[in-house]
């Protein structure tokens, strides 16, 4: 074999080594995103839960006798 030869041997390993580290970043890159987006989901599912429960605290009363019991369902969600 030439010199250049062996030049682009090691070149080609280079770039296959280069390669498969790259890919494995990828592999890595994306089970992280699919957690991101599995921790959003969440999120919004609690955010989307919590605006439900403002709801019963935010009515206003019709009577001050029906106050405490508003208060206390608010307090208990």
């Amino acid at each position: 074999m030439t010199m250049y030869g062996n030049d682009n041997n090691e070149q080609a390993a280079q770039l296959a080594s280069d390669n498969e580290r790259l890919q494995r970043e990828i592999d890595l890159l994306k089970q992280e995103l699919s957690k991101c987006k599995s921790e959003l989901a969440s999120a919004k599912q609690e955010l989307h839960r919590l605006k439900g429960k403002r709801g019963a605290a935010a009515r206003k009363p019709e009577a001050m006798s029906t106050m405490s019991t508003r208060l206390r369902d608010a307090l208990y969600e």
